[in-house]
């Protein structure tokens, strides 16, 4: 393939790859202050347009730092050097801040030493953080109160007798009016099974001790079965000698901000896994771009020897277009999905018999399996005379799109000369299209997640089998949206794997 076409392809790809990116990604030169590519999601993220974009330096949009220091930083980077993970902040268009996470590598392509760098717009997170400080802040004067859901508690007798409860504190317990004046074992009742032994031990040795201050927490289950979460926080008053009299004080349910904290961890924790896969994602594209890009330059290089005997040439040709062809079907994958994702695909569906959709994929997969002397089955529960009345409401291509997905999964991770079966199945209104292997299998607890997109459940342990993870994400919303199901099922590592598709029947 001429030079020519070869680098307008590796460029196609290129910029297909960054714009399928659901965050944005530009690259730069490490010695300049301009961008070499983004994507839209970098203009989205900051609110230009693209020719407004070309125009900006890299000191206009990253505003965290001093432009020294940012240039500084960027010309010390390396080739081979690992990922750099920062904060920063940038200026949106609206000449608003943006809070983001940057992750930062040094490549090589093309030749060229450029930088790339994925932004994670994290404002919304930074946003939530500082609406839990001013919640925190709201609560502390809140306490200042001190007689919100105020006690007192007797203690100059050992009794621990509660002699007074306010109104707000008997609601946050869910007790009634007379519940006013109780004996301590009533309040360790109420105390939560698990936090029981904890928060009174607390009580008890903020009396026993020389301090006059006390702070607690923990949850009480009210007599109605309603769980919340209290802070309790007083003052223990004292004799000349140091002898505890009386507590006084106040309870605050903290309900509430329990249930922020928790969800800010559970949005940290799904922001880690996020920023896991974006770096296995990086990872991976890296080395399903490497392998066809250096078919190309080896091809290329070969013809331009003039030394090269005859014949090569075409050779040569072979297989640089069969490189290009998985460039193209690596940009396909990404589109098709970033299209489903943002409901532009639109299926064209007809009554299609779904025994000539197998039969179709089956023979479209023949040369892979083929290649590798793999055999291939096909079982089915109903007699071939049947099957060519049962139909599904679908978009035959599509369908297609999708068993070839799986059956090249299946290929993929089975070992040369396995045996891959298909089975066609009926129950009641609903066609089965099983697909099953004897290869690598899948890890239990991970047989969901490998409809995630970009999941990299099996590349972690075998890069040269994995790939970007797009495949089985593709599956699951073409499936979808035919308003069927697709499930996996493995008994583990090792053990195979079984793929099933159900479809509606029409």
């Amino acid at each position: 393939m001429p030079s020519r076409s070869v680098d307008e392809a590796r460029d196609t790809a290129f910029r297909h790859l960054f714009e399928a990116l659901p965050v944005g990604a530009v690259l730069f030169d490490p010695a300049g202050d301009g961008f070499l590519a983004f994507n839209d999601a970098a203009c989205a993220q900051l609110g230009y347009g693209r020719d407004e974009f070309a125009r900006l330096r890299l000191a206009e949009v990253d505003v965290a730092e001093d432009a020294a220091v940012l240039l500084a930083r960027r010309r010390a980077m390396r080739p081979g050097m690992p990922p750099q993970r920062f904060a920063s902040i940038q200026r949106a268009r609206d000449a608003s801040l943006r809070h983001v996470d940057v992750t930062v590598q040094c490549i090589e392509l093309g030749g060229r030493v450029v930088g790339c760098a994925i932004w994670h717009d994290v404002t919304e997170r930074e946003r939530a953080a500082a609406r839990l400080r001013e919640r925190e802040a709201e609560l502390a004067r809140v306490q200042r109160i001190g007689r919100l859901g105020g006690f007192e508690v007797e203690l100059s007798d050992g009794s621990y007798f509660g002699n007074r409860r306010s109104p707000e504190y008997l609601r946050l317990h869910g007790l009634p009016p007379e519940a006013e004046r109780e004996p301590h074992a009533a309040w360790v009742r109420r105390l939560h099974p698990e936090d029981r032994e904890r928060a009174e031990r607390r009580f008890l040795d903020a009396v026993a001790g020389e301090s006059n201050a006390y702070s607690n927490e923990y949850r009480i289950v009210s007599p109605n079965g309603e769980v919340h979460w209290i802070r309790a926080l007083g003052e223990i008053e004292r004799d000349a000698q140091g002898r505890p009299l009386r507590m006084v004080g106040a309870h605050l349910d903290v309900t509430d901000l329990k249930r922020a904290e928790s969800q800010s961890a559970e949005h940290a924790l799904r922001l880690l896994e996020a920023d896991r896969r974006k770096d296995e994602f990086l990872a991976v594209l890296s080395h399903e771009l490497r392998n066809p890009l250096a078919a190309l330059t080896n091809a290329l290089t070969l013809l331009a020897r003039p030394e090269t005997p005859a014949g090569a040439p075409a050779a040569m040709l072979q297989i640089a277009q069969r490189q290009v062809r998985q460039l193209t079907r690596l940009v396909d994958d990404l589109l098709e999905v970033s299209r489903i994702s943002a409901g532009k695909i639109v299926l064209r569906r007809e009554p299609t018999v779904i025994a000539d959709v197998v039969r179709e994929a089956l023979d479209s997969m023949g040369p892979m399996f083929h290649s590798r002397g793999q055999s291939v089955s096909l079982v089915a529960d109903e007699p071939v005379s049947r099957w060519a009345a049962i139909r599904v409401d679908a978009d035959r291509a599509r369908l297609v799109q999708v068993l070839e997905n799986l059956l090249g999964n299946a290929s993929k991770y089975s070992d040369d000369g396995g045996p891959i079966r298909v089975r066609l199945g009926l129950e009641a209104a609903t066609v089965l299209i099983e697909i099953e292997d004897d290869g690598a299998g899948i890890p239990v607890g991970s047989l969901e997640e490998v409809f995630g997109l970009f999941s990299q459940v099996d590349a972690v342990a075998d890069r040269s089998r994995g790939g970007l993870g797009i495949g089985l994400a593709l599956v699951r919303r073409l499936v979808t949206l035919h308003g069927g199901t697709v499930s996996a099922h493995s008994d583990g590592p090792g053990r195979g794997a079984r793929f099933t598709v159900r479809l509606p029947v029409c």
